[in-house]
């Protein structure tokens, strides 16, 4: 968000309460920017920008969040948590928009088997599911086809390349992994729900930028295999030497199934691919000390704008960019940061994309879909929000 002094308090050259934010009174929030940060208006919708309490925190600690303690200015209120279980949430009188609040009551469910989330959907139980098991999307496209529902979700799936160890410091090697997949497979025989095959890192229902296509997307499967084999072979891999690397996953059927497809994929250009899985904090504490030459990665928008995805492959951001570090990537990032008009902005975006796809430190591989089932009878739901932000006060039952 750049705001002003962020950079110098993390760093320890400054103090907090040097941050360029300040109440200036009980309703008026003023924040002071390092620079001119266009879409910063996009960005204040993240939930690191909800307001706390703070005399409730102070007074309660980490209890703070518990009924009876929690002070929020949201539309409900904490009435009941019983952990693992579920959240009941209860109409908020005090909210300012409380007159258009219809919904008086609601409770969250916490359940991690989707199967079982299914099942008491169908059971009735439940209004909204937050996606599905994927193995039954086609059972249930054929016999509840009035509650299956799938809309864009602003997350690219792709894989990343530790590009500071050998051969992956190489961007032949990495062209040529990135051109033998065959994204088709995967997001119409893999998935199967609408995701679209992904040639950039942005998802493309994002709003005010549509990237163009790199070079190599326009080529058939075919093409594509050829002029891997090439670069493998000018890289100075053969049958003789074939390339042979471990591609890391954190633990997940889907992620799996992606994998295997994909090492076979490359077995056909002659390229050797051990899959390591590992859980997800396994994982997080692997990649970021880059003990790793690929591995699975995925990214879904904190706001509304193609930065959002772009500034991921900076050279400081700890969550990819650190593995690529490209000065020349940094520049263009700035250059859309020092835009004076939106085309500007948008001509410095497709110059990022048009650098990953020439460097190639990741590759993109399918634009994510939400997959969920909601009763009809649930009205005021946002299907045209991409960034799927939904709020119960938007919500209404309708009558049978």
């Amino acid at each position: 968000m750049k705001i002003a002094n962020g950079d110098e308090i993390i760093a320890g050259e400054k103090s907090p309460d040097t941050l360029g934010v300040k109440a200036l009174d009980d309703y008026t929030l003023e924040f002071k920017l390092a620079k001119p940060i266009p879409y910063f208006v996009k960005m204040v919708g993240h939930t690191t920008i909800s307001p706390v309490h703070k005399a409730t925190v102070e007074k309660y600690g980490d209890q703070w969040t518990k009924p009876g303690n929690f002070v929020g200015n949201g539309a409900y209120t904490v009435a009941d948590w019983v952990v693992n279980e579920r959240i009941a949430l209860e109409r908020n009188k005090n909210y300012w928009d409380d007159a258009k609040t219809v919904i008086n009551k609601v409770s969250y469910l916490p359940i991690d088997d989707l199967n079982a989330e299914m099942n008491r959907f169908l059971a009735g139980e439940l209004e909204l599911t937050s996606t599905i098991p994927p193995e039954h999307y086609k059972r249930l496209k054929k016999q509840h086809p009035e509650s299956l529902t799938v809309v864009d979700r602003l997350c690219t799936y792709y894989y990343r390349f530790n590009t500071k160890v050998k051969p992956f410091d190489d961007p032949r090697v990495r062209k040529a992994l990135s051109y033998g997949i065959n994204r088709d497979v995967v997001s119409n025989a893999l998935l199967g729900a609408g995701e679209k095959p992904a040639y950039f890192l942005t998802h493309g229902g994002i709003g005010g930028f549509d990237p163009a296509k790199p070079a190599y997307a326009n080529l058939t499967q075919k093409e594509r295999d050829a002029e891997a084999k090439k670069l493998l072979e000018s890289a100075g891999f053969s049958q003789d030497n074939p390339l042979d690397f471990t591609l890391l996953y954190n633990t997940n059927e889907s992620h799996k199934k992606i994998a295997v497809a994909l090492a076979s994929m490359w077995k056909r250009l002659g390229v050797k691919v051990t899959l390591d899985n590992q859980e997800w904090k396994t994982y997080l504490d692997t990649t970021r000390k880059g003990n790793y030459q690929v591995a699975r990665a995925g990214w879904c928008a904190d706001y509304n704008e193609a930065s959002t995805f772009l500034t991921l492959m900076q050279s400081d951001n700890e969550s990819a960019g650190k593995d690529y570090g490209s000065t020349e990537y940094d520049n263009i990032i700035e250059q859309a940061y020092a835009a004076s008009s939106d085309a500007e902005r948008s001509q410095a975006y497709n110059d990022a994309e048009a650098k990953l796809a020439e460097d190639m430190p990741i590759a993109p591989i399918y634009q994510y879909v939400n997959k969920f089932l909601i009763k009809p009878t649930l009205g005021g739901y946002p299907f045209n929000n991409p960034e799927q932000n939904v709020y119960t006060k938007d919500l209404y039952l309708k009558a049978n």
